[in-house]
This record gives C-alpha cells, sequence and structure tokens, in this order.
C-alpha cells in the first residue's frame, strides 16, 4: 500500500472519530484472486463505509466466512429457485451471480458502497445490484422479498461492540435498526437467514429482540473454516 492511500485512510478515520490503530497487515483469501494489503488491526474500522469504498478499489472479490459451494445445501433447504431473494451487504463476493448460475431465478445484491456496486454491475451486468444501506433499505418496498440473506455484515456492525456480554448502546442500536428494516422488506412468513462468526448466545441478542416480530425456526452449524452459525428465522 502506498503511504499517500494509508494517509487518506487513517483521515477518513479520524473524521470518522475512529482511528486505524497500528499498521496495515497483509489480508489473504482462498477465495480472492490477490493478496492485498487492507486488513486494519483495528476491526471497528470495518464499520466505516470510507473503508470499504477504498478496499473496493484494490480488491476484485473476497468470500467471507464461507462460499456458496460451502453452504448451497443449507440454502437448498429454505430457499426456492423461484423467491425473490435480497442479499445484503453483498461485498464483492461472488454468491448472488453464483446462486444466480445455480438456478435461482430473482436474486438482488445490495451494499452501502457505490464503488462495489459500480464495479461489480459491470462485471455481472446480467445480475441486478442495488446500492443500500442495510440499516434502512429505503430503495425497497413494504414486504417485496421472500428470502433475505446476511453473510456476515452484522459481523462488521458489532466490530466495536464492547464487551459481548454488555454491547454498547450503539452497536445494540445499529443492529436492532438493521432487523427492522430486514423485516420490513420480508413478505409475510419471509425468510430472514443469516452466517455469522458469532456465538449464537451473543447472536441472539440481536437478532431475536422481542420487539421485532419474527422467530427462529432452524439452526445449522456450517463445518467450515472456523466454524460458522447460519440462523433461519421467520417474519410471523
Amino acid at each position: 500500500m502506498e503511504n499517500k492511500d494509508l494517509a487518506e485512510l487513517n483521515e477518513v478515520a479520524k473524521e470518522q472519530k475512529t482511528s486505524v490503530a497500528g499498521s496495515i497487515v497483509s489480508e489473504s483469501n482462498a477465495d480472492t484472486d490477490t493478496s492485498i494489503d487492507t486488513m486494519p488491526k483495528d476491526n471497528t474500522t470495518y464499520k466505516l463505509k470510507e473503508y470499504w469504498d477504498f478496499r473496493f478499489t484494490k480488491e476484485q472479490k473476497y468470500e467471507w466466512l464461507a462460499s456458496y459451494q460451502d453452504i448451497k445445501e443449507v440454502l437448498s433447504q429454505h430457499v426456492q429457485k423461484s423467491d425473490k431473494i435480497l442479499l445484503v451487504g453483498c461485498g464483492n463476493s461472488q454468491l448472488g451471480p453464483e446462486m444466480t448460475q445455480d438456478g435461482y431465478e430473482n436474486v438482488i445484491s445490495s451494499d452501502f458502497s457505490v464503488t462495489v456496486i459500480k464495479n461489480m454491475s459491470e462485471r455481472f451486468p446480467e445480475q441486478k445490484w442495488v446500492v443500500s444501506d442495510v440499516k434502512n433499505l429505503k430503495e425497497f418496498q413494504d414486504g417485496e422479498f421472500d428470502v433475505v440473506f446476511d453473510k456476515a455484515t452484522m459481523d462488521a456492525l458489532v466490530t466495536d461492540e464492547g464487551s459481548c456480554w454488555n454491547p454498547n448502546q450503539k452497536t445494540v442500536d445499529d443492529c436492532f435498526e438493521m432487523c427492522q428494516a430486514l423485516h420490513r422488506v420480508l413478505k409475510k412468513e419471509g425468510k430472514f437467514l443469516q452466517l455469522t462468526f458469532q456465538d449464537p448466545y451473543f447472536r441472539k441478542r440481536y437478532i431475536l429482540n422481542p420487539e421485532i416480530d419474527w422467530k427462529q425456526t432452524n439452526y445449522h452449524k456450517v463445518d467450515t473454516g472456523l466454524g460458522y452459525h447460519f440462523f433461519v428465522i421467520q417474519k410471523n
């Protein structure tokens, strides 16, 4: 990474009252076609839109947690090929294109980064790509989707929760806003699917808030990488 690029990223972090602690270290991924210097030691930077815009100028693709092949069987148990599906926080994952290639008929990928949506729409023009913030999803109508899938997006929101036993109020509020938005765009009895690294005991605090009118109907352990958690939640 050039010194100028790092200085610009650090300046953005300061403006957001979030510092990039220490140096930048190299990040690589088996499903990524490059090894790049974009992973900050301070994980709270993952909440910054400016960080992602910066990263997506450097990176072609990256799969968080698991690839489509890793979760294909689990997805098929809960999603119909004809369902209207919204992927939130899609980043530069190949999930949407691979689902479409596998026969899913109506997959929309969304992210709050204009940079990545522009890049991905140029690479996969046959796909639907929409700039949208997961905490409001204002670009979508009430009851529009049969399925909403989050693969590690909420994980970014909880990076600065502090103690997992007593998370700070900002993190709690961010996750609640996200769940409200997901609930709003789901059809009645629609499904919210989430893949996460966070232990279920702590994650349920966020996704099963009693103020959100939905319920958990299933759970799967995804045995790839470090091992991840797949929740199935259905709107009442």
